[in-house]
């Protein structure tokens, strides 16, 4: 069954809300941060491999040891130190704030793709991120809303730098994968 990319969007961008929403309940809750993305990640991980298993079995094979290092490093920079940096930062922010600043995350991951891909620097590329950038601030804003700098906006913005960085890995690892 494949849906359409307009009913997909709508189906990621709330499940992402409510994500978001239940992960701060919990927080909130007195959850750890790090038993909450543990609990994520392992749930996520068993769904994935059962998935793979009844509909892909040749995903489980490893084609690169390079690929398969940079996958890792990607991991890890992503789920524990992004992720984490999420939850804290949703420990004392608001989801909000998060959602305002990871529209930021294109213009970290071009401006990290010019020395690390050697992607050019040219005035179309960054008018087009900038235009992403602003067309899901006007999306998600909300009026009488706004970034909360003293509450949690330090850690987001360390995780929108670390999901550059996974983006840019990515890039390099699916030369080998």
């Amino acid at each position: 069954m494949r849906l359409s990319p307009f009913v997909a969007m709508l189906l990621y961008c709330t499940s992402f809300a409510v994500y978001l929403t239940i992960q701060q309940k919990l927080l909130n809750m007195g959850m750890s941060p790090i038993y909450l993305n543990t609990l994520c990640y392992t749930f996520a991980g068993i769904f994935l491999c059962a998935y793979l298993f009844f509909r892909n079995r040749s995903a489980f094979v490893i084609k690169s040891k390079k690929g398969l290092a940079y996958g890792i490093v990607i991991a890890i920079v992503v789920s524990i130190f992004a992720d984490m940096l999420v939850l804290y930062g949703l420990r004392v922010g608001t989801p909000i704030t998060w959602s305002l600043l990871v529209c930021s995350a294109p213009l970290v991951t071009y401006l990290l793709a010019i020395p690390l891909l050697k992607e050019p620097l040219t005035g179309r590329k960054f008018l087009v991120v900038v235009l992403s950038i602003l067309g899901a601030t006007l999306v998600i804003y909300l009026p009488g809303t706004g970034i909360d700098l003293k509450h949690g906006a330090p850690y987001f913005i360390g995780a929108v730098c670390f999901f550059g960085i996974a983006n840019n890995l990515s890039q390099l690892a699916f030369k080998y994968i």
